[in-house]
């Protein structure tokens, strides 16, 4: 588990938990991660009005980090919907 806070266009991990089973998370608190690339990341964007989403693609160009990274503010606007969904904020 996660706990990132908002800082420009991206989240930094600020605290981590570890699950008890042999596997391992990759990622390092204080690590930057941009804001569209995580399940983290998108859960902020849900909550933020679509200017300020339309902003952040015009100013970062969305890059990819994986195969799967959401690179359009389209697809970005279905996440972001099922986040909110997720979040209770449907």
């Amino acid at each position: 588990m996660h706990l990132a806070v908002l800082s420009g266009d991206e989240a930094i991990y600020v605290r981590k938990l570890e699950p008890s089973k042999p596997y391992r998370m990759a990622s390092r608190v204080g690590t930057a991660i941009p804001l569209h690339c995580t399940s983290i990341g998108k859960a902020y964007l849900s909550l933020m009005p679509r200017d300020y989403v339309e902003a952040l693609a015009e100013r970062t160009g969305l890059p990819r980090c994986t195969p799967n990274t959401l690179t359009s503010i389209e697809a970005s606007g279905k996440s972001r919907r099922s986040a909110r969904e997720g979040l209770g904020e449907g």
